[in-house]
């Protein structure tokens, strides 16, 4: 499966590799809540425009840091510093969003526990 995996055309592998990154950042949104609350979540309210803003944040600071491409050439210590590049201006756009649009519903260890998640899965 790997092996044919390899033989994809680029588009698609970086179609994947997006696919992938949405799906992180919605588990990574829905742990942090979960841990915040401390039970299992289900999102409810204002809620919604967080699960819906962390993918597109996330895939559109990635793509602007040239991660999708970086990682089809190779995945050294180089990458994985650009990608810690990209997570902290991913977390810092998060608070901003945050602080600005619902600061008094939106506990802010969210905006620091997802980003941290979030890098771990990745």
């Amino acid at each position: 499966m790997f092996k044919q995996a390899l033989d994809w055309p680029r588009p698609l592998k970086k179609a994947l590799v997006i696919f992938v990154d949405i799906v992180l950042a919605l588990l990574s949104t829905w742990v942090a809540y979960s841990l915040r609350y401390e039970t299992l979540h289900w999102p409810h309210g204002q809620e919604w425009g967080n699960y819906l803003l962390t993918p597109v944040f996330a895939v559109a600071i990635f793509w602007a840091f040239g991660l999708y491409r970086t990682i089809f050439r190779y995945f050294g210590l180089d990458a994985m510093l650009q990608m810690a590049r990209a997570v902290l201006c991913y977390v810092l756009l998060l608070i901003g969003y945050h602080l600005w649009r619902i600061w008094p519903t939106f506990p802010l260890t969210l905006g620091i526990l997802q980003p941290i998640i979030f890098m771990l899965l990745l």
